[in-house]
């Protein structure tokens, strides 16, 4: 016979497990209900709880908050165009009464998303109050605040300035900034400038300095004069630039302004825009290591210009003959030892071509 301790030990052992089994049985229900994502599109990681998109996104890009958890597009599936994919423009969702907003495919208001049917459906006030609670969730949240603040989490916060008092990093109102132990700070190992190098930027900064290219140093190892920076790509705190993954968008309308400030060379801001000329450049040359060498048809510096030919600043068409009215200049550029360099286009492709040929 089973004493009685043993017995009474065995049957609250067999309790607990019947309760795991049903917190497991529920978590999974609850997975497979409301909290589901769109069809075409996964759950991020384990199930990652959210109330707005924001709250997505910083855990993946292209990720946003579908009925309180966050949702990733599937790449297997092919829906490429469906609820919560990428675009850049309407045409690209590829459902009714959808838009393209922040860059992925969401329902225009008030349209809202329906899992069942993967339509946008006109707003029903008769559908149970938690579904359509759900469904609001899944909207961008739009709020009013005023010029100091900023919308976050459904509410207006104040901006921060360095070591002011924050609940979220993106009160910071400078560069890199990160809300430590309740302050905006710095992250290890970057100090806050509050004029960022001369360029009026407030931002965080690493203990080592900006970086320095070989072509813009001195005797002193410091930087050379500002205008340098055009010759410059934009760099993280660990010093890699994400401008090379993101050229593509350098010629986005969206993002064009931003990207070709911050990424100078790899949008080719110092570059001509013309296909003449572009047939003959040298992209695995520099242009600010090198720039005749980059420009490696039609370019040669002044010293090297026949006697006779007309010399455009430090740098010349080689050895052709030129009319003033048919030339103007695009850009200037720096570089180390402070001569500036002119990118010269003609008043007509034809010219440049003809100008340009061998």
């Amino acid at each position: 016979m089973i004493p009685s301790t043993i017995f009474l030990e065995l049957i609250s052992c067999f309790i607990f497990l019947l309760q795991i089994k049903a917190q497991q049985s529920e978590q999974k229900q609850l997975a497979n209900g409301l909290n589901s994502c769109p069809a075409g599109t996964i759950s991020l990681y384990t199930n990652v709880l959210c109330a707005i998109d924001q709250h997505c996104q910083q855990v993946a890009t292209g990720s946003f908050c579908y009925r309180g958890k966050c949702c990733l597009p599937s790449v297997s599936n092919g829906n490429s165009a469906g609820y919560g994919a990428s675009c850049t423009a309407d045409r690209h969702c590829a459902f009714s009464n959808s838009e393209c907003r922040n860059l992925v495919c969401y329902c225009r208001p008030p349209y809202v998303y329906n899992g069942k049917s993967r339509t946008c459906r006109p707003y029903n006030a008769d559908e149970s109050e938690e579904v359509n609670d759900a469904l609001t969730r899944a909207q961008p949240i739009q709020m009013k605040c005023s010029q100091n603040q900023l919308t976050f989490d459904g509410k207006c916060l104040d901006l921060v300035n360095y070591n002011g008092i924050c609940e979220y990093s993106h009160q910071c109102d400078f560069r890199g900034g990160v809300c430590l132990v309740k302050r905006c700070l710095c992250p290890g190992g970057q100090i806050y400038d509050g004029n960022g190098q001369g360029r009026g930027v407030k931002e965080c900064v690493s203990l080592n300095g900006p970086p320095i290219l070989e072509n813009q140093k001195k005797d002193d190892n410091q930087p050379t004069d500002k205008k340098n920076e055009v010759c410059m790509d934009d760099v993280q705190a660990n010093g890699l630039s994400d401008c090379p993954r993101l050229r593509h968008r350098c010629w986005d309308p969206k993002w064009t302004d931003l990207m070709r400030d911050q990424c100078p060379v790899s949008c080719e801001d110092i570059i001509v825009n013309y296909p003449e000329l572009l047939q003959s450049i040298n992209r695995d040359i520099s242009p600010c290591d090198n720039f005749y060498s980059h420009v490696c048809d039609g370019f040669v510096r002044n010293t090297d210009v026949e006697e006779g030919k007309e010399s455009v600043n430090q740098y010349s068409l080689a050895g052709k003959e030129m009319s003033a009215g048919s030339i103007r200049f695009w850009k200037a550029i720096g570089r180390a030892d402070s001569i500036p360099l002119l990118l010269m286009i003609g008043s007509s492709p034809s010219s440049i071509s003809s100008m340009t040929a061998a």
